[in-house]
């Protein structure tokens, strides 16, 4: 509910009536720009407040999602909330208020529990669901992490019993009675009660029978249950409620729900310098990629060392080179959450190597408009197989479809088919269709079939090698990078796909493998934690997609097989071995559900993942019985890169590299692999702080709930902290 339809509201009301809010974003929006505490809105809210009217709840920037949001943006606006309300109000949030989230999260109560909430309320939760804690009496329950063997983690959360949180969903189980109390229905009005009983106004004497009608509805919805009803007279009684209702007083109720690529930049040059930073607190191998406008590229660091590199062509359509764009990758070695600077100069280098192409495509001949700085070879047989290789990793690809087949771990020899291929969902034919809410297939997924081959394109180069396939709809492209470290151990995946003119049709990329994953699989939650799944035949298709944000695994005895995913999508397992995410959708009509139209602004959209194969060297017999499980540290540290590139930032050509520095390390040395600084804003295993920085001592220690509402005493200063499993910890530090 929007704040200023909040404030207008509460000028009418009774003293006694309170209403919530919580999205402090919508508020900021009706205050004038420059608001500081004088201003007469928040002295007014503050009274609304102090006299119980106005409540806050949650008291984030938004009321964030809970499915595909990342655990720092809710931690994020969480801070960005809660310090506002600090600042501007003095007020400290103890309750959690979910009523528009599609789903909860165990990551949100996690979050709120150590921000320092005693409760929380949710509403979004499936009707079967609901139904089985009501059975049980357990609507009010201690939402728990998985992996706590305490109750540390405890937070007292209500879970709302009907389908909605307006008013016909809200005072009973008849939501035809309850309509009857909206009294923005009343004849007259805009919005009716679509059980075609109307309310009526009842005068402020007989406000009484409000609780006689609510005892009414349950005492009904019980009779029924238990099959009661011919010694329930209800008729009679229900003559005399509508009787009362004619003379209930009125109140005005207001509503005020607010309604639910990547461009580059040619680096023109003579000399320029890069700076790159590092947003780990790892030191990091990582390849760096910016575009140039010449093939003639050396890269230098500021001292003059040669970098190795690779210029690689920017290919404006399938078969046409830029003449005006090139791309440029060297090898990098940043410190933890450290700079580094480059210098681009014109020039031929030994140690910078131009990309060798050969295209496919099959029976066909291709025209390729080549650029004469690289050597393309147009084929027109295509042969078995195409492989790509570095150290680590060997990939091959199908030799008609250009896609993946086989991957084989060069270190220990294992081998593993990994398959991929693309499929399309349609939507029902039944009334109720697949919109922007709704997924609703008209059954299994049909396999993408093109009416041409495709152009295949194949790029081997010192930095990386790749397979690149041109379908109609898609362009995929498997690439691995010739480095060591992280991020040479997997295989980058990246979709383009355009679906814009398609109908009622959404598009998916399946892998299917030899892993006997059976009915399991695994998917995290918001990034931060991992959630065992089963795949049940008894379900609807639909009903076995989950969230993914940054992964998904399947395993067996002997391998684990991880997609890590730069982008929120929906993941399943429909059968063994398999995992299948939804790359784009276009639908035409609204599910009505609130948005009111389909989705059909669709663009060209890219999806970037890392498959990462691992063998399983110690298999815990119990883990399939357990609620938990964990990626690998090399599968965390996968996720923590892909999701955390490294930043090139040109430096302007006014600026003089005298004023630069070589290198910036503002760690003395790298955190352990399984410690992340989730965020370091400036506001208000053992570690020494102290030794964290350079050239900053640390004045102050003090620790924090997790939303800075609250912080531990003086007292509590220290200078190392102890950090727990799966635990986010918040500190308050002064450097001098």
């Amino acid at each position: 509910m929007g704040f200023s339809r909040e404030l207008h509201l509460a000028v009418h009301i009774q003293e006694r009536m309170t209403t919530p809010s919580g999205q402090l974003g919508f508020f900021m929006v009706h205050l004038p720009e420059g608001t500081g505490a004088k201003c007469p809105c928040l002295a007014f809210a503050l009274r609304l407040i102090e006299r119980g009217q106005l409540e806050i709840a949650t008291g984030g920037w938004v009321m964030t999602d809970e499915a595909s949001a990342h655990y720092f943006g809710m931690i994020d606006q969480l801070l960005e909330g809660h310090q506002w309300l600090e600042k501007n109000l003095g007020v400290k949030p103890v309750t959690g208020w979910a009523v528009d989230p599609f789903g909860h999260s165990s990551t949100m109560a996690y979050i709120l529990k150590r921000s320092g909430f005693s409760n929380m309320l949710i509403q979004r939760v499936h009707y079967s669901v609901k139904k089985h804690f009501s059975i049980h009496k357990t609507l009010e329950f201690f939402w728990r992490q998985n992996w706590d063997e305490g109750s540390s983690t405890d937070i007292l959360c209500h879970m709302m019993p009907f389908y909605s949180y307006d008013v016909p969903h809200t005072c009973g189980p008849d939501p035809k009675i309850c309509c009857q109390f909206d009294f923005k229905r009343l004849p007259g009005g805009r919005i009716s009660c679509p059980w075609r009983v109307p309310p009526e106004a009842i005068h402020d004497g007989n406000v009484q029978h409000r609780a006689a009608e609510i005892i009414y509805s349950f005492a009904l919805a019980s009779v029924k249950k238990f099959s009661k009803m011919e010694v329930f007279p209800s008729s009679e009684n229900y003559k005399m409620l509508t009787e009362a209702r004619r003379n209930l007083g009125l109140f005005q109720h207001h509503d005020a729900i607010t309604g639910t690529g990547k461009d580059w930049v040619v680096v023109d040059y003579g000399t320029r310098s890069l700076v790159v930073y590092n947003p780990t607190e790892q030191e990091r191998t990582a390849v760096v990629t910016v575009y140039v406008d010449s093939p003639k590229v050396k890269v230098a660091t500021l001292l003059g060392q040669p970098v190795m590199g690779q210029i690689s062509a920017v290919w404006e359509e399938t078969a046409t080179i830029s003449a005006e764009a090139y791309q440029v990758s060297f090898v990098t070695q940043l410190p933890a959450l450290g700079l580094k600077v480059y210098q681009l100069a014109q020039g031929t280098d030994v140690n910078v190597l131009l990309a060798d192409y050969n295209l496919y495509k099959m029976g066909e001949a291709i025209p390729v408009n080549s650029n004469s700085a690289f050597k393309v070879n147009v084929m027109q047989s295509n042969p078995m197989n195409y492989i790509i290789e570095n150290s680590h990793l060997k990939i091959w690809c199908s030799g008609s479809s250009g896609l993946m087949e086989k991957i084989r771990l060069k270190e220990t020899g294992k081998e593993l088919n990994v398959k991929v291929e693309f499929v399309w969902y349609g939507t029902t034919s039944n009334r109720d269709k697949s919109g922007a809410y709704l997924f609703l297939p008209d059954g299994e997924a049909k396999p993408y079939s093109s009416s041409g081959s495709p152009i295949i394109t194949v790029t081997t180069g010192a930095v990386f090698s790749e397979v690149t396939s041109t379908y109609h709809h898609f362009t995929h492209t498997v690439r691995v990078y010739n480095i060591q470290g992280v991020e040479g151990q997997s295989v980058e995946m990246c979709n383009t796909v355009d679906i814009r003119g398609e109908f009622n049709r959404e598009i998916a990329m399946r892998i299917t493998s030899d892993v006997n994953s059976n009915d399991r699989f695994f998917t995290d939650l918001n990034g931060f934690q991992i959630q065992p799944r089963r795949t049940l035949g008894t379900l609807p298709l639909q009903a076995n997609f989950y969230p993914l944000t940054t992964m998904a695994y399947i395993q067996d005895e002997q391998v684990r097989l991880t997609l890590h995913s730069a982008q929120s999508l929906g993941v399943a397992s429909l059968r063994s071995g398999q995992l299948e995410v939804i790359m784009d959708r276009r639908l035409m009509q609204d599910d009505n559900r609130g948005l009111g139209q389909g989705v059909q602004d669709n663009k060209v959209t890219a999806n970037l993942f890392r498959l990462l194969l691992e063998e399983r060297v110690r298999l815990d017999k119990t883990e399939n019985s357990k609620p938990t499980s964990f990626p690998s540290l090399l599968s965390h540290m996968s996720s923590l890169y892909l999701n955390h590139p490294v930043i090139p930032m040109a430096v302007s050509h006014d600026f003089s590299t005298s004023h630069l520095l070589p290198a910036f390390s503002p760690l003395t040395s790298s955190m352990p692999c399984d410690v992340h600084v989730v965020n370091l804003r400036t506001i208000q295993s053992n570690i020494a702080i102290e030794r964290l920085f350079n050239e900053l001592k640390v004045q102050r220690f003090v620790p924090a709930s997790l939303s800075l509402m609250y912080t531990a005493s003086e007292g509590m200063n220290s200078s190392s902290i102890q950090l727990e499993p799966m635990e986010i910890s918040t500190f308050r530090i002064q450097l001098t």
